[in-house]
């Protein structure tokens, strides 16, 4: 019986050889952190003309990942961090051992024997802890300790930074959490309703803890930062956006996918190496600790143009130190933002003080900020460097009285319509993912009514047409599962044909041979199929950006279709 029609068109091997796989392996692409750390892969990945295939499974142990082998990547790249927590350590370098014939590399936890990239979480974590005692004057601090070795190192930074202030660790004030937001409330509930006890501020093992905490305490009338502080650890896109913008240490999350992906690219081109890097994490001061932050527009530096004729041949002397400064304040967390960007920036603002026509500088300002949003990068370091360019700037004005109000006017136009940028592509990013997932939920229940085998694989591609996905192949096991069948095959650049072939293809080759785009680098998410604990095949949906939550549902509904199409 033919399930559904699929598409063939001859052009690659079954994956691309010609192009080096990097194989990603995330538990989901739902949580924050992952997704992030995902997304700097995916770009990274691009950019080297590399392509990708992120593995979601699930927690360890997952057969799922049975699927990984060389037949399919080059190099593999595991979110150790929240991989390792369901099998402890020693079944998590078991599984790390099944790849020992490729490069590897692991990121948040030091493996024995692979290229580790890491985080040095002590020095920040202890910093947000002497701010609230040094600065906020707090005395009662209760902390949320998260798991594993991340959350021990963050605890004993905690522990460590209240003997050398005097304080004591009291038992009553910790609660174990497990980095979920539904932890963090119920260790509010726990300290606040359970144990009854005084508390003044809260350092939680995480943002998601952090966040937690706070809707909890909201709950009972306790505002936050008015009368408890609440801090966290990673810096997540909900931490920057919360009505109560968190205090929180930041962790380098798109450097750690970065860094990553180079590391194993280095490995192919030069061979193995199990050196380790670790990344040191910086406090970030926001709303939630009680700290009103200064805004660096504020300031005003001191003039430098007395060295040079005018204001535009100082600036154009120092125009090296001031590309080098800005790029120094991105830290590279402008996500895709392109090349020579501050190169344009800095040549606009030149412009700008020249008098030229319209407003170079507001509409370099406008395209920047919106690629950096667009392409997953903070727009509040982006912020931070317009108040680097603006610190050069007015030294090199100096006193000219008219081109520093010029300069002032352009800056404060800019930070604002930075604000604004985020505001409306933000509104429109929210609202075309949630039209996005009515349209998976509305066209996914006639999917339920469509399960003549006959029908259902027309439904499934009109399905995927709707929602705009690239491509997407869903493939069945047999019965031993070392070979699959494809029983879906789409790319909207292709025609769907219909097929009576019954030939099936080793497991790991993941698709036929001739399936894969070649003429272009790719994302996939490879995904189980699985209905109430029944194992049917899996599924590879193109990844374009944040499409974590729509897969989950379209996986979740083929499954369902599929099981029920083969009862009949």
């Amino acid at each position: 019986m033919k399930l559904v029609p699929w598409t063939h068109s001859p052009r690659s091997t079954s994956l691309d050889r010609q192009r080096r796989t990097i194989g990603v392996v995330v538990d989901n692409l739902v949580d924050g952190y992952q997704r992030m750390i995902f997304g700097s892969i995916a770009r990274t990945a691009r950019e080297h003309d590399a392509n990708v295939l992120v593995f979601v499974g699930g927690t360890l142990p997952s057969n799922h990942y049975d699927l990984i082998g060389k037949a399919n990547v080059d190099a593999l790249i595991l979110t150790s961090a929240t991989l390792w927590r369901r099998v402890g350590l020693d079944g998590f370098y078991s599984f790390c051992s099944r790849f020992a014939e490729m490069p590897v590399c692991s990121i948040g936890l030091a493996v024995p024997g692979v290229s580790s990239i890491v985080t040095n979480d002590s020095p920040g974590a202890g910093a947000l802890v002497t701010h609230l005692l040094a600065d906020h004057r707090k005395k009662e601090i209760a902390c949320i300790r998260g798991p594993g070795a991340d959350g021990q190192e963050r605890f004993e930074a905690f522990r460590r930074t209240l003997d050398e202030f005097g304080v004591e660790t009291r038992a009553e004030l910790i609660v174990d959490g497990d980095f979920t937001e539904s932890s963090g409330r119920e260790a509010v509930r726990i300290l606040h309703d359970e144990r009854k006890v005084r508390f003044d501020a809260i350092v939680a093992g995480n943002d998601y803890m952090a966040l937690g905490a706070i809707a909890a305490l909201e709950e009972r009338d306790l505002s936050v930062p008015g009368d408890i502080s609440v801090v966290g650890f990673d810096d997540i896109e909900d931490a920057r956006h919360a009505a109560v913008p968190l205090t929180t240490v930041r962790q380098p999350i798109r450097e750690l996918g970065k860094r990553a992906v180079l590391q194993v690219l280095q490995q192919l081109d030069e061979g193995d190496s199990a050196a380790a890097q670790a990344i040191t994490c910086h406090p970030l001061k926001r709303r939630s600790c009680g700290c009103v932050v200064e805004s660096p527009f504020t300031r005003r530096p001191a003039s430098a143009s007395h060295k040079f004729p005018d204001p535009e041949t100082a600036l154009s002397a120092r125009r090296e130190l001031v590309l080098a400064d800005m790029t120094r304040t991105a830290q590279g967390e402008l996500g895709n933002i392109g090349y020579d960007w501050e190169r344009e920036l800095f040549s606009s603002i030149q412009e700008e003080l020249r008098g030229a026509v319209g407003t170079p500088f507001l509409t370099a300002n406008e395209r920047l900020s919106r690629r950096v949003f667009l392409g997953g990068g903070d727009v509040s370091t982006w912020q931070r460097v317009l108040a680097t360019l603006r610190h050069h700037v007015l030294e090199c004005v100096g006193d000219n009285l008219r081109l520093r109000a010029t300069a002032e006017n352009a800056f404060y136009d800019a930070v604002i319509l930075s604000g604004s940028v985020v505001g409306r592509e933000d509104a429109q990013k929210r609202d075309a993912l949630a039209q996005l997932l009515r349209t998976a939920v509305r066209t996914g229940n006639t999917l339920m009514t469509s399960i003549d085998p006959e029908q259902l694989g027309s439904t499934l591609v009109e399905h995927l047409r709707s929602l705009d996905i690239p491509s997407c192949y869903l493939a069945v096991w047999s019965a031993d599962r070392t070979e699959a069948k494809l029983v879906v095959g789409f790319d909207r650049q292709l025609t769907i044909e219909r097929t009576d072939s019954d030939a099936g293809f080793k497991s790991t080759d993941l698709v036929p041979t001739g399936i894969l785009p070649r003429d272009r680098g790719t994302v996939y998410a490879v995904m189980p199929l699985e209905h109430e604990e029944h194992s049917l095949g899996f599924a590879l949906f193109e990844y374009r950006e944040d499409d974590g939550v729509l897969f989950e549902i379209l996986r979740d509904q083929f499954a369902a279709a599929l099981e029920a199409a083969g009862r009949r």
